[in-house]
């Protein structure tokens, strides 16, 4: 895979005469690359074929910034697949087309695989995979192009003409077809037996697992009724329990059963009567009228005889003139049985069961008391209440036993399964009838499809054999073509056959004409690889060689300012009695180079890590108007922009990016324009929302750009041409960070010239996104130098003793200690309103004081952190602590100031 891809011609082709891949691959051989990561998916190779599609130099896909050459469209699938592959270690393959940038700017469909290579333990040690061209095949298949259509269409009249003649021949069957036939035969019917067995298994199965399924119904449909019951004995035995019941008090305890029959949804009445069934109180009725006589006397005395809680039959209530069935509770007293409470329930309460069950689909569900009336019924409740069953179902329920099953038939007349379910406790019972239909009419279609299935499969299988012993010499005469192709050294055909033997020829002759084709070019390969390592050396030499002239010029130069300022300082202290103004000139110029290599240092920084993918965004919904607004102020606040007309308009536009990085890139923009525009000159800054992006233009009237300088400007290191006194200054990467930064917010950014001295244009486009709600803006602090009593808890004196010099020069008053609990009484004393406390303290660390401080302060206090631990975790953990503000050192005075004043 490796010799392939990097065998290919290392030039990049002249986009007039470029193939369609850019490759100058010949067809029959897609264009391929070969790309390599470490274990965490870190890329670190990329074959020079990759490097001569895109366009840019070796290492420009290294690390994580090798997204940005994906289509937008494609990139957050792509980096989700590769995340999934990544965390199951290969379980989930690596496979999926994409899009790849050309290096003018054409996207192709590449199908890009990975797999993983694993240590001896089976750890993964580090990813490979290829990117293989398939645009025209992937166009192909999403093209919807009516000549084909209408080309099949024309086809369909001869293709069923021939298919007649081949069916007219199959009447002569020959000795091949023959056997085959037999095969066919053969192999089908003993699956057929097979398959008609364990068809009628299979259904004698499911019908008993559904009758066992049922019975589980049933169980749990009678459990629930005797939860039912259960609660309302329960009910009545609390109500047994009441004191007026206690004191003979019928017209108090008449009270309490009526707001106990409000309470209970499902209770008609509540009737107390003694032992010879006479009705004393019933809830139905006001006190004191006459009530009635006895009613479901043989139930109240099977109470009375028990002495236990039971629940009687169904029957029609003369009093409710509807059917009712009752819950008894016997009331002993003195070792006799003194009143019967019964608790008179509609039968909808039993029925509402059923509603919550999931009963078969055309089947009947029903509960039945002790004499077997129904009490519940899903289907005509009101047509069969009280009622005894069909005869069939009423015969199984007097066998008695806990379940069973039968053939019956519903009172509506149709033959059901039946299966039921007895209570050990109340003795009711809970039964379901399942259409034998609705069993047996799936298996009937099963087997008819069966059937059917085998007639068919014997038919098929019939005319399998007769087209396939016509096709038999076919690969036989495509093998004879391939060898003829490659003794003239041709790429053989591949032969229409699916027989293992034939392709392994195939292959064999394939493998012999790859071979044939390695000797002759490998030659020719090698000293192109060799012509190319050559120039990609020199030019990475050379550029190198550039950079660290470059470097050297940038670091001398404010090095010698500092040098020479120091000295000058230095002659001022041994006279002191010259101009002070000199003094102060010398420490502004070593302030400003300070400055400038400061901002050296965080380019050369910022490029590490944008190269490696080690910047991560901080993102937000942002004002960009804002942003180059600051910028721009900035810019001409600090008298950078001299005697250049800068200019702007600015539509407000919103964007969700990384304010730091943003800002970065447009300071980048105006400093490079500013830099390279003479003057008198002009610089123009456009800001503006268009077809859901935020468009920004940077516009000069300076040097200009060379065309060859064009495509090139945003790489690494890349500058224009400069005079010797290198009067712009600047180590070419400015426009590079630029770049990148823009594509990690999903943008992208050009560069526009017409020529030298004719100036230039940089364009940088952001997706755009609805502008937040917006808060009042904080009121300003301004009294910014206002004195405040600052105490340093800070264990390292020379820190301690610089930091209360440069804060009492701001007019703060300021009390210092040097250790934990030194710094919580010095602070409480002095009523501090700052506290700066460093971490690593003796005796009790900053996170402790911080956390003194909050729980034992009585005024309000600003704790800032001042520490050189920097990670994440510390920060948190400072958060958590109490502190209001972070800082790590060395302590950027302004940011401290800024803190201090509450700006």
């Amino acid at each position: 895979m490796y010799d392939r891809a990097d065998r290919m011609d290392m030039t990049v082709p002249d986009p007039e005469t470029l193939d369609p891949v850019g490759g100058g691959q010949t067809e029959g051989d897609p264009f391929q690359t070969v790309w390599e990561t470490d274990h965490r998916g870190m890329n670190h190779y990329q074959s020079p074929s990759w490097y001569r599609y895109v366009g840019e130099g070796f290492g420009s896909s290294f690390g994580e910034d090798w997204l940005r050459f994906y289509h937008p469209a494609d990139r957050e699938h792509l980096l989700a697949e590769w995340r999934k592959s990544l965390s199951s270690e290969g379980a989930h393959p690596y496979d999926i087309e994409v899009r790849i940038r050309r290096h003018d700017g054409v996207y192709r469909w590449f199908r890009v695989q990975g797999t993983p290579h694993r240590s001896r333990d089976g750890s993964v040690v580090k990813w490979a995979g290829t990117c293989t061209d398939i645009h025209a095949e992937k166009l192909a298949r999403l093209a919807a192009s009516p000549e084909c259509g209408a080309s099949e269409t024309g086809r369909q009249p001869r293709r069923k003409e021939g298919l007649l003649v081949r069916l007219r021949q199959c009447l002569r069957i020959g000795p091949l077809e023959l056997r085959l036939f037999v095969i066919v035969l053969a192999g089908i019917l003993p699956l057929a037996v097979l398959a008609f067995a364990t068809l009628f298994h299979n259904a004698e199965v499911q019908r008993q697992e559904l009758i066992e399924a049922n019975k589980g119904t049933m169980r749990a449909i009678i459990t629930a009724v005797d939860s039912e019951l259960a609660t309302s004995i329960a009910a009545l035995d609390a109500l047994a329990a009441s004191p007026r019941l206690q004191a003979d008090d019928f017209e108090g305890f008449h009270r309490e059963a009526r707001e106990m029959l409000a309470r209970r949804s499902g209770w008609r009445n509540v009737v107390l009567a003694d032992p010879s069934a006479r009705q004393l109180v019933n809830a139905h009725l006001p006190y004191g009228v006459s009530l009635p006589g006895r009613v479901d006397a043989a139930g109240l005395e099977d109470a009375v005889r028990s002495g236990k809680p039971g629940v009687g039959n169904i029957i029609l209530s003369p009093v409710l003139k509807e059917y009712a069935l009752s819950v008894r509770v016997p009331i002993v007293r003195d070792g006799a049985v003194r009143f019967v409470l019964t608790a008179v329930i509609h039968p909808e309460t039993i029925r509402t069961i059923l509603s919550r069950q999931r009963v078969p689909i055309e089947g009947v569900v029903a509960i039945f008391d002790k004499s077997y009336n129904i009490v519940a019924r899903t289907i005509g409740q009101e047509d069969w209440v009280g009622k005894k069953p069909s005869p069939g179902l009423l015969a199984l329920l007097e066998k008695g036993g806990q379940g069973g099953v039968a053939e019956t038939r519903t009172l509506e007349g149709r033959p059901v399964y039946s299966v039921f379910a007895r209570s050990p406790d109340s003795g009711w019972s809970a039964a379901v009838g399942i259409s034998v239909e609705a069993i047996e009419a799936p298996i009937r279609r099963s087997y008819a499809a069966l059937g059917g299935a085998i007639l068919l499969s014997l038919l098929l299988g019939f005319l399998a054999a007769y087209l396939l012993s016509r096709t038999v010499t076919r690969p036989l005469k495509d093998l004879a073509q391939a060898a003829v192709a490659v003794g003239q050294g041709e790429l053989p055909p591949v032969p229409r056959s699916d027989l293992p033997e034939v392709r392994e020829v195939a292959t064999a002759l394939s493998a012999a004409y790859i071979e044939r084709e390695k000797l002759l070019q490998g030659e020719r390969d090698a000293r192109l690889l060799e012509q190319e390592a050559r120039v990609q050396a020199e030019k990475a030499n050379k550029a190198k060689d550039e950079f660290l002239a470059m470097l050297g010029h940038e670091l001398r130069n404010p090095l010698a300012a500092i040098t020479t300022a120091s000295e000058i300082l230095d002659l001022m202290d041994q006279a002191p009695s010259r101009n002070k103004d000199t003094a102060g000139e010398a420490r502004a110029i070593i302030r400003r180079q300070v400055r400038h290599l400061s901002r050296l240092t965080d380019d050369l920084l910022d490029a590490g890590r944008v190269i490696l993918g080690k910047i991560k965004l901080e993102r937000k919904v942002l004002d960009f108007s804002a942003i180059v607004r600051a910028a721009i102020e900035t810019l001409q606040n600090t008298g950078r922009t001299g005697g250049i007309d800068m200019t702007s308009q600015l539509q407000q536009v919103w964007v969700e990016g990384d304010t730091t990085r943003l800002d970065q890139v447009v300071a980048n923009l105006l400093a490079n324009a500013v830099k390279y525009t003479p003057e008198p000159g002009s610089v123009c800054v456009t800001l503006e929302a268009q077809d859901g992006e935020a468009i920004l233009r940077v516009r000069d009237s300076g040097l200009g750009l060379e065309a060859d300088l064009l495509p090139r400007v945003f790489d690494l290191f890349v500058q224009g041409k400069r005079s010797l006194d290198r009067s712009q200054g600047g180590l070419g990467i400015g426009l590079t960070l630029v770049r990148r930064l823009v594509e990690l917010h999903g943008g992208q950014v050009e560069a526009r010239s017409d020529g030298p001295d004719r100036g230039s244009e940089f364009i940088v486009r952001l997706p755009a996104v609805a502008a937040p709600g917006l808060e009042p803006e904080a009121m300003t602090d301004v009294a910014a130098r206002v004195s405040r009593t600052i105490v340093i808890v800070e264990d390292n004196r020379d820190v301690r003793v610089g930091l209360r010099a440069a804060l009492e020069l701001d007019g703060h008053r300021v009390v210092e200690a040097a250790d934990g609990p030194a710094g919580i009484d010095t602070v409480l004393q002095a009523k501090a309103d700052i506290a700066l406390i460093d971490i690593g303290l003796p005796q009790l660390d900053g996170y402790g004081v911080a956390r003194a401080l909050r729980g034992r302060a009585t005024h309000d206090i600003r704790l800032i952190a001042m520490t050189g631990y920097g990670s994440k975790e510390n920060i948190n953990r400072g958060k958590l602590a109490g502190f209001d503000a972070y800082l790590v050192k060395p302590v950027d005075m302004r940011v401290l100031h800024d803190l201090i004043t509450g700006n």
